[in-house]
C-alpha cells in the first residue's frame, strides 16, 4: 500500500471572465481515492498568476491552516500550466482592459 497526497485541478469561467480554479486535494492508494477535498480560487482578468499561486500554496501547506488534511503538497508544475494556458485563452487583452474599465468605475478611480 503507498499512500500519497495528490492535487489535481478543474478549471472554469463565470459570466464576468473569471477563471474558477478547483483543487482536487486527493489522498489516494495507487487507483483508488481514499477522500478527497476543494479549495477553489477566482481569478480575475489580469491577476498576478505567481502571487495568487504562492497564496494559495501558503494556505493548503499550512498545518492546521482551515485545509482539511493539511499540510498538502505544493501545486504541481504541470497542473498550474493547464492553469496558464487556460488564463492565455480566457483573458485577452480587450478582456482585461474591459474589466480593468469596470473595476475602476465600480471603484470611482
Amino acid at each position: 500500500m503507498t499512500i500519497e497526497k495528490k492535487i489535481e485541478i478543474c478549471i472554469g469561467t463565470d459570466r464576468a471572465k473569471n477563471l474558477r480554479v478547483r483543487l482536487s486535494l486527493l489522498v489516494v492508494d495507487g487507483d483508488a481515492t481514499l477522500s478527497e477535498h476543494f479549495h477553489s480560487v477566482a481569478i480575475e482578468p489580469g491577476a498576478d498568476l505567481a502571487a495568487i499561486r504562492a497564496g494559495v500554496e501558503a494556505h493548503i501547506t499550512t498545518p492546521n491552516g482551515g485545509v482539511p488534511g493539511a499540510p498538502w503538497p505544493k501545486i504541481p508544475d504541470s497542473e498550474w500550466a493547464d492553469v496558464e494556458a487556460h488564463v492565455g485563452i480566457a483573458h485577452k487583452p480587450e478582456i482585461v482592459a474591459r474589466f480593468a474599465a469596470a473595476k475602476a468605475t465600480r471603484e470611482g478611480a
